[in-house]
């Protein structure tokens, strides 16, 4: 758990799962202002739904989530969204049929709507290979194309708070580079918190400060990610072993 005091996201003994069946069991975890944090894991460990039990998509059974020192364990998306806290799900999604523009412009937050116009702009200061695509369908683009498009509708509301799940999925070795590039400068310049959800296990330690690894809806290994350098210490935690 981050001790810095600045604590932006706190996650503490969740259990959460569907149709009855818990995928979360205890999960507890810590995120400080201004971090990248990576959660790692096989497929099954509950990484997706750590992120939707936080955003709301999912209610947790026991347990709570804090945001910002305020329990949203019962909020609903609409209103963490509104609060900051962004989730972009994996997949590169995008509302093919409208233009790359209109994506941008369709994230509607009452409270901001006059401002919709400027927030575009300013996303496409840090996204510049969307300005000359503006105008396209969304589902005419490449994979990594779509991926900057979901990217850059996640920085429309502003987050403090950005859960980004398997951001690199399906991307090509260069389409992964500039989206972990863009990703970095979202943290580094904007001051943007970042939780990433990442099978590139070596890209996601790379980038992030601290990670944690799940298994089976458990954390087993909480800390820098730099002491998981070693693949053999990787191997252990993903398997087991």
């Amino acid at each position: 758990m981050p001790n810095d005091g600045d604590t932006i996201l706190e996650v503490s003994n969740l259990r959460a799962g569907y149709d009855g069946r818990s995928v979360l069991r205890g999960l507890s975890l810590g995120v400080s202002t201004g971090e990248i944090v990576a959660i790692l894991g096989p497929n099954g460990a509950g990484k997706s739904t750590l992120l939707k039990a936080i955003f709301g998509m999912l209610r947790p059974s026991t347990g709570s989530v804090r945001y910002r020192g305020t329990d949203i364990s019962l909020r609903l998306p609409f209103h963490n969204l509104n609060d900051g806290l962004v989730y972009v799900m994996q997949g590169n999604r995008a509302f093919d049929t409208l233009t790359v523009e209109e994506n941008l412009e369709v994230v509607f937050i009452p409270k901001r709507a006059g401002q919709v116009k400027d927030r575009v702009e300013a996303v496409l200061e840090l996204f510049p290979k969307l300005r000359p695509l503006l105008s396209r369908r969304a589902g005419t683009l490449s994979a990594g194309e779509k991926q900057l498009l979901a990217l850059a509708r996640g920085l429309i509301p502003e987050p403090a708070l950005l859960l980004l799940d398997e951001p690199t999925m399906g991307l090509a070795p260069g389409a992964v580079s500039e989206a972990l590039s863009r990703l970095n400068d979202v943290n580094k310049n904007l001051g943007v918190t970042v939780v990433l959800v990442e099978q590139n296990a070596r890209e996601a330690l790379r980038l992030s400060s601290r990670a944690y690894v799940l298994r089976l809806g458990q954390v087993v290994y909480e800390g820098l990610s730099s002491g998981l350098a070693s693949g053999e210490v990787l191997r252990r935690l993903f398997l087991g072993k």
